[in-house]
């Protein structure tokens, strides 16, 4: 399988963080994984294929890293984990252009299914 791109994870729980990273490098994708936003949007210029962020983050959240994105014109795929889809957190995320979210802890073939989606 050839990348395009790399799969950006954003959390601030490092097992999960590396869990996921491990799951798609085992899958033939190139991850990198970002304790922080502030970490992902000193990156993000390199042109991630996608982002699977944490409605969780540090300072912020999911959702609202996903809106700076927008604002700043990036289209990129979402994915959003969250600890329980609250119809706030869905209208949300809807808002800004996230399609997918998924509830804690998520199943590795829905994770990869959506990446090999963008393909």
């Amino acid at each position: 399988m050839s990348p395009l791109g790399f799969v950006a994870i954003v959390g601030s729980d490092d097992a999960a963080v590396s869990s996921l990273q491990f799951l798609l490098e085992a899958s033939g994708y190139v991850a990198f994984g970002y304790g922080s936003v502030g970490s992902f949007l000193a990156d993000a210029h390199t042109g991630p294929r996608c982002v699977i962020v944490d409605h969780q983050v540090p300072h912020t959240d999911g959702i609202d890293l996903v809106a700076k994105l927008r604002s700043a014109g990036h289209g990129i795929p979402v994915l959003l984990i969250t600890s329980g889809p609250a119809r706030d957190i869905i209208a949300r995320a809807t808002a800004v252009g996230i399609a997918h979210v998924l509830v804690k802890p998520p199943a590795g073939d829905e994770i990869v299914s959506f990446v090999e989606a963008l393909s």
